[in-house]
């Protein structure tokens, strides 16, 4: 059984958020990245202040999905951070994070994450993120309506190349 939950920051959520960080993106980073880099990409990201603070402010919202009561991956909202030029006059959401454990890839766990990401952002004209080019994601992303806007650019904190994709509603 599939469900979505929104994390709080207590020491559960925390910890939860913590090692689904750590897991999912390490799968996915780990080969274009170097060892050390990615780990301090993780720590200055996911230490447990940062999530603290994040998780208070009340412009971001982390959602973990659930497979069978198994954490699966999450999703991390954002309003901090620059917004490309060609949004800044639309009322847009930032989703900072979109992560999936390998183990439940073909589970829907992805799917089910995505839309209530969508649904969250059905208010504002846009929901934007950026993703490294060639996820293995990118179909299921381009199946929901999502479009490349600008590609190859580096991605934020690690020399990996990205790609930002929209949506617009």
């Amino acid at each position: 059984m599939l469900k979505t939950k929104f994390i709080v920051a207590n020491e559960t959520g925390i910890l939860q958020l913590q090692d689904l960080a750590r897991r999912t993106i390490a799968e996915r980073l780990f080969a274009q990245t170097e060892a050390t880099e990615l780990e301090k990409y993780i720590e200055s990201r996911y230490n447990t202040q940062t999530i603290i603070s994040g998780l208070n402010d009340f412009s971001n919202q982390c959602i973990v999905v659930y497979s069978d009561d198994k954490p699966a991956g999450f999703a991390y909202f954002s309003d901090n951070g620059q917004k490309p030029d060609f949004l800044q006059e639309k009322r847009t959401k930032h989703l900072a994070q979109f992560e999936i454990l390998d183990v439940f890839k073909n589970t829907g766990a992805a799917e089910i994450l995505l839309e209530k990401c969508i649904y969250l952002s059905k208010a504002y004209h846009a929901l934007w993120f950026e993703e490294p080019v060639n996820n293995p994601m990118s179909e299921l992303f381009k199946s929901h309506g999502f479009v490349i806007e600008k590609p190859a650019n580096p991605m934020s904190g690690l020399p990996v190349q990205s790609a930002l994709l929209v949506k617009y509603f």
